[in-house]
């Protein structure tokens, strides 16, 4: 079987069914606009956003992460060239009206460029590594295909500049870089997901669990480690610094008074994030039925469940357990004590989303030692979560916080049945085009470097 036409559906569902933009790219369109028109990072307007900071110096800036806005930059300075063709820099009103009518025009070839291509790049990158040098079995690879591309949350934020999509990829090149032990590039893509969602810095403890635990020369991997951070240490020293006075002085830190959710509570940092988690929005995230992972991606809580109470495990997915593990719990922790923990209506676990295709990287390294019915259980959670993905592109990325599977089925057969039904004839025909195609070329095939290029 060949992956090729299924990057090719993965790529096509991504651009065709592009989900609307919100708050939170808008925020990240005003730091672009402001970096490209006066060289500052602080708005023009407020009007550009409701999810902002303000800063010390009082003025208004993104409360997201500058990763996205920092990095996608250099393509935006010339679609804004495009977009603005004609318009005098001094009529400040008319280039304005122009951008916000114009937001697709940035949003869909960013994503494209910084997100949905680069993912699947890396996809293909670790499946070539796990067939050719690990040799380990062709469905699991696969399995491990499918997952990251078609069954978790993260995969839907790949056509939305909300970050986590950004700082997923990431996070999974990182864990390529992990398997090969080379450190550089491990500092690159831990420093660059970082600066692209503060929620990466829950997965350092179990980094620096492994990066002890390494063979190689302490001083040698911290001088790897160090010079593959230096770039993004670099970009997010000079904008916090700049935007919030201080290395450490990170935007959330600074949210709006009219977003700081539990500021009333008698223990809150920030007016954003309680002193405790709360149990019941635990449960929630786990298994909940408005944003819960068993009913969203149920194959991340059996990956979990393995990694914590298997004994013997490949050697590989044992060096990166405590990464997953400790990762995804303390990010479980802080999501379940952040106020808006249900990701501003969006579907799925959002702020959970930055791990998931990561979460996928054991699959095929378990797979062997799976029994059927285990195997049989796995495949079927990917199943359920494949069903999942294609309902968020059938409907719509954004959801209140009630029963997403009923809410769902509700949006698909109201007042927009037909657009709904268009959305998913894409999704659906996209896929069975894959299937024809990838039908001409057999499993065998995986093996061959040409086969996953």
């Amino acid at each position: 079987m060949n992956f090729k036409p299924w990057i090719w559906a993965f790529i096509v569902i991504q651009v065709l069914l592009f989900h609307a933009s919100g708050a939170n790219p808008d925020s990240r369109l005003g730091t672009l606009v402001a970096m490209k028109d006066r060289g500052a990072f602080d708005f023009d307007r407020p009007e550009w956003s409701l999810d902002v900071s303000i800063g010390p110096d009082g003025k208004v800036y993104s409360n997201k992460a500058p990763g996205p806005a920092l990095l996608a930059f250099p393509v935006f300075y010339v679609l804004d060239e495009l977009v603005l063709w004609g318009i005098p820099k001094e009529d400040s009103e008319a280039r304005y009206q122009k951008r916000i009518k114009s937001k697709d025009a940035y949003y869909i070839p960013l994503c494209l460029i910084f997100q949905i291509l680069p993912f699947a790049f890396v996809v293909l990158c670790l499946c070539r590594i796990l067939l050719i040098r690990f040799n380990l079995p062709k469905e699991g690879v696969w399995l491990f295909f499918v997952t990251c591309l078609f069954a978790n949350s993260a995969s839907s934020f790949m056509n939305s500049f909300f970050g986590h999509g950004m700082a997923a990829m990431f996070l999974l090149a990182m864990g390529a870089a992990l398997l090969n032990r080379n450190w550089v590039l491990t500092g690159l893509f831990f420093g660059l997901g970082l600066l692209c969602d503060y929620g990466v810095a829950c997965l350092a403890p179990g980094l620096l669990w492994i990066w002890f635990k390494d063979a190689k020369p302490l001083f040698q991997k911290l001088t790897h480690f160090v010079l593959g951070g230096v770039l993004p240490g670099v970009l997010w020293i000079f904008y916090h610094q700049v935007a919030f006075g201080g290395p450490f002085e990170i935007a959330i830190k600074f949210q709006d008074p009219s977003l700081q959710i539990v500021k009333n509570e008698v223990h809150n940092f920030w007016g954003v994030f309680s002193l405790f988690p709360k149990v019941d929005i635990l449960a929630e995230l786990l298994w909940g039925w408005s944003r819960g992972l068993l009913w969203t991606q149920p194959w991340c809580l059996l990956i979990l469940g393995t990694l914590i109470f298997s004994k013997s495990k490949p050697k590989e997915v044992t060096r990166i357990t405590p990464l997953l593990v400790f990762g995804f719990a303390l990010l479980l922790v802080l999501n379940a004590n952040f106020g808006g923990w249900w990701g501003g209506g969006s579907t799925g676990p959002r702020y959970l989303s930055i791990v998931f295709p990561l979460m996928a990287l054991p699959i095929p390294f378990l797979w062997k030692d799976f029994s059927k019915v285990l195997k049989s259980v796995l495949i079927f959670s990917v199943i359920v979560s494949v069903l999942f993905w294609a309902l968020v592109f059938a409907t719509s990325i954004h959801a209140p916080l009630t029963p997403l599977w009923p809410w769902f089925w509700d949006y698909f057969t109201g007042a927009t049945f037909g657009r709904s039904v268009a959305r998913l004839a894409v999704v659906v025909l996209s896929l069975l085009v894959a299937f024809f195609y990838s039908r001409r070329s057999r499993m065998p095939s995986l093996v061959s470097t040409k086969s996953v290029y």
